[in-house]
């Protein structure tokens, strides 16, 4: 009987971000074509952890600091002897180089997936990292960008790399239309004398959900009848509660937190606003798109951009002005008086066609011939 082949996933944890639910989503169906997958989580687990199938091996490492997670993560990897590893989040992917390949010989196949826009990162921690990253990506049998502008960033930070590969990250189409009818909503999204705006992400800067917020409180100062839902979690949560109290709009925003199931409301919701300042690829924008939602995207990125065909599918508005982003919403819920049908372009996004690209680049249905991790 032949051995199927084992894959490890490598993530910070599996808390309720874009990228933690991609590898879920990817590790799920690995596993139900007859890989042997194993997640290892450096820190902790998180909200996402019931939705991994139970057929996937999760390890924790459980350490307060990344570079303490290398010696544990050596263990972990020579007891498992995975055939493939694929790693996402430059901090992660950094951890996972320097413990397989500076620090031990692993001979499988190592990938990494790269969601950051180092262009858009101007500290000295960031141009001191990218620095390091020239050195170490080096040591990566492939690495993987989620769109193609994180490609042409790391084809620079690498110019000596032959190929990079791109690849989206996936939705689950099957799973988002069966959700999308199903599960718990909010008041709100069943009262039709209110126009409701909903955004999802991490409560974190990158998200920029402030200058939402601010947007927002000149939205309802012209309407009284619109409603804003933040969904997400984040370090972020008491600095934005008290910037929609300073705005006297608190009978008017909600922040549930994390929802295992935010596509029943993105189904509902009479427009998605994506207010980031930085998106390597938006995953929340496909998954609203997908549900036939009306979406606002800042311009925060070429994927978002891609996604919506340049204006064709929504609307764009400035990183970071308040203004311009009322102004946009106003419109927007002004002339979206139907639901949209999912554009055509986003089955690409299907986990389906994407997970193939993946078994392809980790040469995943070959069984490898090596020495053991040591």
């Amino acid at each position: 009987m032949t051995t199927p082949p084992r894959l490890m996933f490598v993530l910070p944890s599996l808390i309720g971000g874009g990228a933690e639910k991609v590898f879920v989503d990817l590790a799920n169906w690995m596993v139900e074509q007859g890989v042997d997958v194993h997640i290892v989580c450096i820190q902790h687990t998180g909200a996402l952890r019931e939705n991994v199938s139970s057929s996937v091996h999760v390890h924790t490492l459980h350490v307060s600091r990344l570079l303490f997670a290398i010696p544990a993560l050596r263990r972990v990897i020579k007891a498992t002897n995975p055939d493939a590893i694929l790693s996402t989040m430059t901090h992660v992917n950094f951890i996972l180089l320097l413990a397989t390949r500076l620090l031990g010989n692993y001979s499988g196949q190592l990938a990494i997936q790269e969601v950051a826009l180092f262009s858009r990162s101007r500290g000295m921690k960031d141009r001191v990292l990218s620095f390091f990253l020239k050195f170490i990506y080096s040591r990566a049998d492939r690495v993987i960008a989620v769109s193609d502008g994180i490609a042409i960033e790391l084809s620079k930070l690498l110019p000596n790399r032959q190929s990079i590969d791109v690849i989206a990250n996936p939705i689950n189409l099957k799973k988002i239309k069966i959700l999308s009818q199903h599960g718990g909503s909010h008041p709100w999204l069943l009262d039709n004398s209110l126009k409701v705006v909903l955004a999802v992400g991490r409560l974190s800067n990158e998200k920029d959900f402030p200058t939402l917020i601010r947007a927002f409180a000149k939205v309802h100062n012209a309407n009284e009848n619109t409603r804003l839902i933040i969904l997400g979690d984040g370090t972020l949560r008491n600095s934005l509660q008290e910037l929609i109290h300073e705005l006297s709009i608190s009978d008017c925003v909600e922040m549930p937190g994390f929802v295992e199931n935010p596509y029943v409301m993105m189904a509902q919701a009479d427009l998605f606003v994506l207010s980031s300042v930085a998106e390597g690829f938006a995953l929340v924008l496909a998954e609203a798109l997908a549900c036939g939602c009306p979406v606002v995207t800042t311009d925060c990125g070429a994927e978002p951009k891609k996604m919506i065909e340049q204006g064709r599918f929504g609307h764009i508005t400035p990183v970071g002005n308040d203004d311009a982003m009322a102004i946009i919403i106003l419109k927007s819920l002004e002339t979206v008086s139907h639901k949209n049908n999912m554009p055509e372009h986003i089955r690409t996004y299907d986990i389906d066609v994407i997970a193939h690209q993946y078994l392809g680049v980790l040469q995943i249905s070959e069984l490898f011939k090596r020495e053991p991790f040591d």
